[in-house]
């Protein structure tokens, strides 16, 4: 079952899929590859959600560092 993109925020291009992100699907997932790579520290993972505060540069470096294409 494939799950649809959700927009991270309105204001930016970063887009989420729930269903291939490792905590997301698993209380016991520990990754946190997008997190660590953002230069500007904007990109939370917490249980149940993802998030993306004010000030991203939509440089990719998140979507490049996941490793299950979660984000797009």
């Amino acid at each position: 079952m494939e799950t649809a993109q959700v927009l991270l925020r309105e204001d930016a291009r970063l887009r989420l899929n729930e269903g291939a992100c490792l905590p997301l699907r698993s209380h016991f997932g520990r990754c946190r590859a997008c997190a660590s790579a953002c230069p500007i520290n904007v990109i939370r993972v917490e249980i149940e959600q993802v998030s993306l505060a004010d000030g991203c540069l939509n440089c990719g470096r998140c979507v490049a560092a996941c490793p299950t294409d979660a984000l797009d």
